[in-house]
Formats: structure tokens, sequence, C-alpha cells
């Protein structure tokens, strides 16, 4: 009897699996079809920038169909957009774990992974979609970009070039391809490319601002202050333009200089770098009560910024303050042991009160820490040539031409060496 009810329930069971598949073939298809709607009315709301709605809209699509990596790349870029950074983090790696030949879910991963500080990280996923989708220069010049950032220009410039092959229009590109020109000092083919930048997109700020800061570091001091005033006419609220084109007057425009580091100040009131070279040029122009109530702000805003501690020792020494001069660039080699600048205004100071063994020490500390820097060269010429080592001093000077050879020597002294 047993036998008989026992493939009679097996029977039973059979039947209802059969007649049960052609509707779960059917709910599968209508999950499919839900999928799809909700994925498409995502992307129309994404496209209109309404994130939250097209969050929800894929998370919908998730819901129907859960192994959905396209549904998953986009709801990832707009838990981007609205600042969910783990979430759409999660969003990319799950995506590319049910579709690793999608490569723009490793270009978005890598965005995010340069926002964590992981750099190698970032550019191994810039590199693993160019490998999936060599022809798109948007992926060749994100690689390009980051390797920039890991200090390769020369495969920069290689990446970019071929970006520009199929694109010869691309502003960033362009900008990317001037920043690696720049790196290996091909300052006419940065300028170049920065230049054919603002011309494909003249309402950048930023091109016209890193033309300026070029222009300016080859003494194009014209140039550089009409990059800045484009910049900021096109953007009015950067405290960094002001504070370039600050530093970028000639010195009869100290009352341009003071108003712009003003701007700067009042955009950014922690901007400890703006207010102490406010204190610098107050200090040159002998306004010396301004100028210690900007260095008591900026010390105050960065405590451990050795550069302002030896621009305050400068400071003082301007007021015949010798002994405290030194005694705040002591301060600063504290703080930071490695600053050429610290040892070497330390070495000038020490110099003029006749501790020529100390200044020599800080000269010496100041080329160790700063070899590719022609003033700690320069100044231990001088005071060589003062204790009698011609040939030192001789090798100093050489050393100062080769890092600039249009280094002018104003005490007269080296040129006959």
């Amino acid at each position: 009897m047993k036998l008989p009810i026992l493939l009679i329930l097996l029977s039973l069971a059979g039947g209802l699996t059969l007649g049960l598949l052609p509707q779960l073939g059917f709910m599968g298809w209508v999950n499919e079809q839900q999928a799809k709607f909700y994925y498409d009315q995502g992307k129309v709301q994404y496209k209109e920038h309404r994130m939250l709605e097209a969050r929800r809209s894929f998370s919908e699509a998730l819901k129907c169909q859960p192994y959905f990596p396209a549904a998953l790349l986009y709801r990832g870029c707009a838990n981007h957009e609205l600042g969910d950074q783990i979430g759409a983090y999660n969003d990319y790696n799950f995506c590319i774990c049910l579709d690793p030949e999608l490569a723009a879910a490793y270009h978005n991963r890598a965005e995010l992974r340069e926002n964590f500080g992981d750099d190698v990280g970032a550019f191994r996923d810039y590199a693993q979609a160019v490998g999936l989708e060599p022809n798109d220069p948007r992926f060749l010049a994100s690689r390009g970009r980051m390797r920039l950032v890991l200090h390769d220009p020369v495969g920069a410039i290689a990446d970019c070039n071929q970006a520009l092959g199929m694109n010869p229009k691309a502003p960033f590109v362009l900008y990317i391809r001037g920043e690696a020109k720049r790196k290996v000092g091909d300052f006419a083919g940065a300028e170049a490319d920065y230049t054919y930048a603002i011309q494909l997109a003249p309402n950048n700020p930023e091109y016209s601002y890193v033309r300026g800061t070029l222009r300016y570091s080859v003494a194009n001091i014209r140039g550089a202050l009409g990059d800045f005033d484009q910049a900021i006419k096109l953007n009015p609220f950067s405290a960094e333009f002001y504070f370039s084109r600050a530093n970028t007057y000639p010195k009869e425009a100290s009352k341009n200089a003071i108003e712009d580091y003003g701007y700067a100040i009042r955009l950014n009131p922690k901007y400890a770098e703006a207010i102490a070279e406010r204190g610098n040029l107050r200090s040159r122009l002998k306004d010396f009560a301004g100028a210690d109530g900007d260095y008591e702000i900026a010390m105050k805003l960065e405590p451990s910024n050795a550069n302002i501690r030896t621009d305050y020792g400068i400071h003082l020494y301007r007021q015949k303050r010798k002994l405290q001069a030194i005694a705040e660039c002591d301060r600063a080699i504290r703080i930071q042991p490695n600053s050429t600048y610290a040892y070497l205004f330390r070495g000038m100071f020490r110099q003029e009160l006749n501790n020529l063994k100390g200044a020599m020490e800080d000269f010496d500390r100041a080329v160790e820490f700063g070899p590719q820097c022609r003033c700690p060269y320069y100044r231990r010429a001088l005071l060589k040539l003062r204790c009698g080592d011609k040939a030192g001093a001789k090798r100093d000077w050489m050393n100062t031409l080769r890092l600039d050879p249009h280094f002018e020597d104003n005490t007269g002294k080296l040129a006959s060496l």
C-alpha cells in the first residue's frame, strides 16, 4: 500500500511543477519588463539631474532584477552625484563582479579611489578601462591625468597625444597635456596647449589661470596679469585667483596687490598663505604694525608652517631685530628640519652678525635639502669667496648658473671667477 501512495504523491508534485513552470516563466518576463521600465525611467531622471528620483528608480529596477549591471552602474553614478561615495563604490564593485568587461565601471571606480587617496588603485582601474576600450579618448585622458599625478609626465603626454588623435578639440585633454609638458620643461608647448584649450573653451576660468601661472613662472608679467584678469572676470569668487594676481603685480602696483590679498582673505578668511603674503608686502612697505597683525593671524591658523615662520623672521630682521629673526628661523627648522628656506635665511642672518661658521653650516644644509635651488649655491659662493676659498666659490657659482643661466650677481664679485 505504501508504494502506490508514494507514486501518487510524486505524480501530484510533478504535475504541479509542470503546471507552474509556464507561470514562473511569465513572472520572470514580467520582472524583466518592470526592471527595464524603472531603468529607462531612471536614465531620463539622471539626464535631467533629478538624482534622488533616479537613484530610487534604479533601486526599483534592481529589486525586480538584482543581477542588472547597467542599473548598478547608473545607481553608482547617482550615489556619487549625491555624495554617497561608499554606496557608489559598492555599486561599481558589484557591477564589475557581474560584468567584468564593463569599462565605464572601472573608470568610475577609479575616480572614487582617487577621492579615497588610493592613487595606485585608481591608475590600475583607469588602465583596465583603457584596456577594455582602447579607442575611448575619455579613458585615455583619465589615465594620462593619473600618470601626471604619479609623476610620469612623459606617459601622460603619450596618453594625451593618443586621445587628441581621436578628438583633437578636447580642451580638458589639452589642459592635461599642457600640465605634463610644463613638468618636462617644455614651456612653449605647454603655453600652446593652454592657449588652444582657452580658444575651445573660452568660458573656463581654470585654463586662463593655469596659463597665467605659467607666464608668471617665465617672467611674462604682463601676459600673466592679463590671464589672471580674465580668470577673475569669469569667476570672481576664487580666492586663489586673487592671490596669484596679487603675487604677480610689480612693486609699483603694491596697492593693487594689497587689495587683491584682501579680496582673497575675504573669500577665504582662513587663507593663511594669503594673510602671510600680505604681511610680507606690508613689511616691505614698512607698515610694520599691519604686518605684525597679519603674521600673528597666519601663524595662529598654521602654527606648523615653517615658511610663514621664516617670513616672520625676515620681517623681524627688517626691523633690526636680528636675534629674534634668528630665533624664528630656529623655530621654523624645528618644525621642518629639512627646510631649505629656513636654513638659507638663518645663514644670511648669521653672516650679517659675523657668525661665518654658523652661516656656512646653514648654507651647506640649504644646498643639501634644496639641490635644485639656486640661491643657496649663490650665497655659499659669496661666503666662500669672503673666506678665501676661490675654487669652492667658483664651483658654487657654476652650479648657480647651471640652474639659472641668466642669474645676475648683484655684488659683481663672482663674475670674474
